[in-house]
């Protein structure tokens, strides 16, 4: 309780350093593979001469950091297509019907709830985007 109190009255510019950048994210990654690429050369060595005699080294591999910025553009372009180009959006999403696929890919599940936006309800719906994006308060209201 105490902690979500904390996290609520900080400024959006300290919630912001919170979250490492799509650049940072991309360097751990590296470095991960880096690291796992300098280990698997000394597995491989050992387990091409002393391996034959003993019990050799398996090869391992870091999973790799998951880019929240990716997922969180996939998803958005994933919403924006179903809303804009197609007319039809989840009114029920949240982040348990998101799945993270082992290879990367996201699965959106339980589209029970569905709903139609006509072609003009689009075009309002796009105007208050773009509005909310340009900060234009008074379009907005």
């Amino acid at each position: 309780e105490e902690v979500l109190d904390r996290i609520r009255s900080m400024p959006l510019e300290e919630l912001e350093r919170l979250v490492p950048s799509e650049r940072a994210v991309r360097a751990y990654g590296w470095l991960l593979a880096g690291r796992d690429a300098i280990r698997n050369t000394i597995a491989g060595l050992y387990n091409y001469t002393l391996g034959w005699i003993g019990t050799p080294i398996p090869l391992a591999y870091s999973p790799q950091p998951v880019n929240v910025h990716q997922v969180v553009d996939e998803l958005f372009k994933v919403q924006a297509k179903c809303i804009f180009e197609e007319g039809f959006f989840n009114c029920d999403p949240h982040a348990g019907n998101v799945l993270l696929l082992d290879d990367g890919r996201l699965g959106l599940i339980d589209w029970g709830q569905v709903s139609q936006l006509s072609e003009p309800q689009r075009v309002r719906f796009a105007r208050a985007v773009l509005a909310v994006a340009a900060r234009d308060e008074p379009l907005v209201a």
